[in-house]
Formats: structure tokens, C-alpha cells, sequence
């Protein structure tokens, strides 16, 4: 039991003798303490735990044998052991309170080197602060002067502020508009004097400075307050919009009104600013310039509707003098040839029988007398008798269409004339074109020799209610220009004009007259009713033709012109009532 004893409590000594030698190394090892005491203490703590450690071996490796045997060597080693536990701890407590007598120099030393080390660094930390101290020194000069700079720059900004304010309060206060100004929260912020005046705010009430009942009075002044008050919060719900729109009071007066949003560079909405200006007097000034602006174009619109008509007055009485004369011309012709035409054609008939009655009595004195003599022989042959009693009869047939030729000529210009038929009447229409044909039959041929063909895709129509000589007129204008277009033609297609007429509804004649010429040019088919509008080369045209078809048809027949034109075709389409009635669309003469 003691043996056990004594191994256990060697065992415990040299564990914390060993854990004491580490602790003390640890800082000598860190070179804290690293001094020749330190180290004498640490080895004798290294010894005492191997001595102890050596014991505990003893002690297990012989441990029961050495125990009987030796009790004194035993003993003896207690001893010793504790001995060197007691100098262990003398000299622990000498070390803990007595040692600033062994260390005090060596601390010493230590302590004069840390202090002349300390001394160099206070010096350079010295010589630091006072190039800090310069340099902010320096920067301290430098933004005290920026900051007398920047108090002087805002100053002047100042000064020149109040100047600019002073400046546009002045404008605020002298201009002719009523100014309210906003924020963004609809609280006001300002509003002149002119816009007590334009509102008529007592002068009690802008003394009292009472925003809200000013702008109840303002409320009620305009004639639809509701109106008013509406389009007032749209616009303040809206801050992007700007308008400008007029303002009508209960008493009569206009005020113009512009507001706009106010905005920042970046885009921060700051309020709205209004703009109020009585307009009474410019709007009535502008009423009344109105009414005289209108009435000068009610006036210029006569005087053009008048120029129109006097143009069209002039063209109808050029034209109707021209067709007058060329009427009365070509029925002076007509009867002057037909008198002659008719003696001739009468007597032709005569003529042939007594002719014939000849002839007869030549072959019965031929009969009688079969051998006449060589006189009447020679005289026979002289005038080639046998080849003249053949040939008489067919000149006389032949003489017999001539003149029958004359007759029809002459009938077609009194046809086309009709200097009897001024007024309305029922009338082939036919007629009239195949009269007007006949009269242009010696210009149907083309520059190049190509007779024009003439193709007629007449149906069968009543007699029409019309103005004979007139409509007679439209179709010589028509073909005119159609004549005109293809002789202007080359050579790549057969000339042709195509007549067709036809019966709508049994109540209006539609007549069509189209060419295959070059036809008419988009840029001037909108003129080409115009009076004195003209393609034609100078000293071709007078511009009258199509001006006056188109007075003819509309105006005194009331029917359409119309014309359908595209290269190689253009297409002229009359439309006239079956029956004009009761009722005179026009002047019948021109």
C-alpha cells in the first residue's frame, strides 16, 4: 500500500514539475524572458521531474522486492525527494518576491534600450506630426481661401439672384397676364397683381392673403363653373400636359388661359404655372374680322362664280356667233346648190326618156332604111355612133346618182345646220351624227394616208327631245378632236373611231364617241372642260370646243359629260334626257 502511495505521489510531483518547465520555456522560446535565471530555472524544474520520473520507474520495475528489503533506502529517497520539493518551492517564492535583486539590472538594461528605442520613435513620429501639421496647415489655407472664394462667388450668386428676381417680379407685376403659381402639392405659391385685377378679387381679401377663399371666388366667376373645376384638376392630374384655351365670365368677358407644367433639368415636377389675359376686346375685334373676312370670300366667290359665267358668256357668244355664221354659210351653200341640184335632177328623168324616144326612132329609121348613104355613114363613124346610143344611157344613170349624191350632201348640211330647228323638238340622232360624219368626211385621213375607219354600233332609239343645231355642235367637237388625236398618231395601229348609242332605263340616250388615239394626259384631265384650256400647238386651239360641249350637255340639255382616258384609248360619253319636259335648262342659241 505505501509502495503504491509513493509511486502515485512521485508521479503527480513530476507531472506538474514538468507542466511548471513548459510554461516558463514557452516565453524564453518567445525571447520575453529570455535571460541566464530563467534558464537556471527552468532546467532545475526538468530535473526535479526526471528525478521524480525516475523514482516512479524504480518503483514499478522493483517495486515490491525493493520495498521489503530496503525499507531505509526507502526512506531515504522520501527524504530526498522531499527536500528537493522544499527547494523547489523556496526557490519559486525567492523567484516570485525576490526576484527584481537578480533581474533588477538585466530589467533595467531592457528598459533603457526600450526607452532609446522609444525616444527615436517619438522623434519620428515628432518629425511626422509636424509635416502633417504643415501639410494640413497648408490645406486648411488653401480651403479657407476656396471657402472666401466660394462666399464670394455666392454673394455675387445671391445679388445676381435678387437682381434676376427683382427683375422678373417686375416683369410678373408690369405684364399684361394674371399669374397663379402652384407647387406640387397645389398649394400656392404666388400670384401677381394683375391677377386680382383680371379676377376682380377685393382688395380686402388679397389684403387678408386667404389663398383658399381667393380661389373659391375665381371658382365661381367663369359662366360653367362645373366645366371649370373639371378640366382645372385634369390638368393638375396631368402634369404633362400643356394648354391654352379661352375662358368665357358670367360677365360677359373672354380670358385666354395657358398653363404649363414647371419642371426641373432633370424632370422633377415642381407645379404648374397659369397664365390669365383678358381677350374681351381681340375676340370681339377678331369676330368681326371674322364676319368681314367671310363676307370678303362670300364676295370673291360671286365675283368668281360672275368671272366664270362671263367667261362662259364669252366663250357662247364666240361659239354661237362662229356657228351662226358657219350655219348660216353652209345653208346659203345648201340652198344655193340646191335649186340648181334639183332643176337638173328633175329634168334628168325627162331627158331620158326623150333620150330614149331618140334612140328608138334611130333604130326604126335604121330598120326603114337599111343602106343609107355614104354621108350618113362617114357621120356615123365620125361620131362613133354605135359606141354613143350604149353609152348614152348610162351617162344619163350615171348623172342621175351625181345628182342624187348633191341631193343627200345638201339634205346633211341642212341636217347639220338646222337653222329651222332653234328650238326643242324630237330628232334622230343618227341623223345628226351621220350628217356631222358627212361633213368631216374629207379630214378622215391620217397624215401618213390611213383612212380613219369609222366604226357604228347604232340600236334602235326613239326620236330624242333636244336642240338639234346644238347637239348637232357636240358631236362635230368630239369627232373634231378625235380626227385631231389620231392624225397626231404614227403608224403602230389602224386609226378607228367607234360611235355607239344606246337607251338607259328607257328614259336618257347615252351616246359614246371613242379613239384609239394617243389620249389624255392624267396631269391635265381635270381641266379639260375649262374654258380656253387647250393641248393643242398655238394657233390650233382656241379652247372653246369641249367648253362649250360641255355647256351644251349639262347646262341646256341636263345631261352628263363625261370621259374615260388612258393611253390608247380615250372614251367621250354623252348622257341626255329622253324627254326634256316643261322646263328650259339654258339658252337655246348659245
Amino acid at each position: 500500500m505505501l509502495n503504491e502511495l509513493l509511486v502515485a505521489t512521485n508521479g503527480v510531483i513530476s507531472f506538474c514539475y514538468f507542466i511548471i518547465a513548459f510554461l516558463i520555456l514557452l516565453p524564453y522560446l518567445r525571447g520575453e524572458q529570455k535571460t541566464s535565471l530563467v534558464l537556471a530555472t527552468i532546467l532545475v524544474f526538468f530535473s526535479c521531474a526526471l528525478g521524480h520520473g525516475g523514482h516512479v520507474l524504480m518503483m514499478l520495475s522493483g517495486g515490491q522486492h525493493l520495498a521489503t528489503s530496503s525499507p531505509l533506502l526507502l526512506k531515504l529517497q522520501v527524504v530526498v525527494d522531499s527536500s528537493t520539493a522544499i527547494v523547489a518551492i523556496t526557490y519559486i517564492a525567492l523567484r516570485r518576491y525576490f526576484s527584481f535583486l537578480v533581474d533588477g539590472p538585466l530589467l533595467l538594461t531592457q528598459a533603457q534600450h526600450k526607452l532609446e528605442i522609444a525616444n527615436t520613435e517619438l522623434k519620428e513620429l515628432n518629425t511626422k506630426l509636424e509635416s502633417l501639421v504643415t501639410q494640413r496647415t497648408i490645406e486648411l489655407s488653401v480651403a479657407n481661401e476656396e471657402l472666401l472664394a466660394k462666399d464670394l462667388e455666392r454673394k455675387e450668386i445671391i445679388s445676381a439672384l435678387k437682381r434676376s428676381n427683382a427683375f422678373l417680379k417686375a416683369q410678373q407685376e408690369t405684364g399684361v397676364d394674371g399669374i397663379l403659381v402652384v407647387d406640387e402639392f397645389n398649394q400656392v405659391l404666388y400670384y401677381n397683381q394683375k391677377f386680382h385685377q383680371i379676377w376682380q378679387i377685393p382688395e380686402e381679401l388679397v389684403q387678408q392673403g386667404d389663398d383658399k377663399k381667393i380661389l373659391e371666388l375665381v371658382v365661381t366667376k367663369p359662366l360653367h363653373e362645373q366645366e371649370f373645376i373639371t378640366r382645372v384638376n385634369y390638368l393638375y392630374q396631368h402634369p404633362e400636359i400643356a394648354s391654352r384655351d379661352e375662358i368665357f365670365l358670367k360677365d360677359g368677358r373672354v380670358l385666354d388661359r395657358f398653363t404649363s407644367a414647371i419642371h426641373s433639368s432633370e424632370g422633377t415636377y415642381y407645379g404648374r404655372i397659369w397664365f390669365f389675359r383678358d381677350v374681351t376686346e381681340r375676340k370681339t375685334a377678331l369676330d368681326a374680322l371674322l364676319a368681314s373676312e367671310a363676307l370678303l370670300k362670300q364676295k370673291a366667290t360671286e365675283l368668281k362664280v360672275t368671272l366664270t359665267e362671263l367667261q362662259h358668256t364669252q366663250v357662247q357668244l364666240i361659239q354661237s356667233e362662229k356657228m351662226s355664221a358657219l350655219g348660216q354659210l353652209v345653208a346659203g351653200v345648201a340652198h344655193e346648190v340646191n335649186n340648181p341640184v334639183n332643176f337638173i335632177y328633175g329634168n334628168l328623168a325627162h331627158t331620158g326618156y326623150y333620150v330614149q324616144d331618140l334612140i328608138s326612132l334611130l333604130d326604126i329609121y335604121k330598120q326603114e332604111y337599111p343602106n343609107p348613104s355614104a354621108s350618113v355613114l362617114r357621120c356615123m363613124k365620125e361620131i362613133d355612133y354605135e359606141y354613143l346610143i350604149g353609152d348614152l344611157p348610162q351617162l344619163l344613170t350615171s348623172m342621175k346618182v351625181g345628182a342624187e349624191r348633191i341631193r343627200e350632201i345638201v339634205l346633211s348640211l341642212r341636217t347639220f345646220s338646222r337653222l329651222d330647228e332653234a328650238a326643242i323638238k324630237k330628232v334622230d340622232i343618227h341623223k345628226g351624227l351621220d350628217s356631222t360624219l358627212l361633213i368631216l368626211q374629207n379630214r378622215l385621213t391620217t397624215k401618213a394616208g390611213v383612212e380613219i375607219q369609222i366604226i357604228k354600233k347604232y340600236v334602235l332609239l326613239p326620236e330624242v327631245e333636244c336642240y338639234p343645231s346644238l347637239l348637232n355642235q357636240v358631236f362635230l367637237n368630239i369627232l373634231s378632236n378625235a380626227i385631231d388625236a389620231l392624225k397626231a398618231m404614227g403608224n403602230e395601229t389602224l386609226p378607228t373611231i367607234q360611235i355607239s348609242t344606246e337607251l338607259a332605263d328607257q328614259k336618257q340616250v347615252i351616246i359614246k364617241i371613242a379613239d384609239n388615239g394617243c389620249g389624255i394626259a392624267q396631269s391635265v384631265q381635270p381641266q379639260i372642260f375649262n374654258p380656253f384650256f387647250t393641248t393643242k400647238p398655238v394657233g390650233q386651239g382656241k379652247g372653246l370646243g369641249l367648253a362649250i360641249c360641255y355647256k351644251i350637255i349639262v347646262d341646256t340639255h341636263g345631261g352628263t359629260l363625261e370621259f374615260i382616258s388612258k393611253p390608247g384609248w380615250t372614251e367621250f360619253i354623252i348622257t341626255i334626257p329622253l324627254l326634256q319636259g316643261e322646263v328650259s335648262y339654258g339658252c337655246p342659241h348659245l
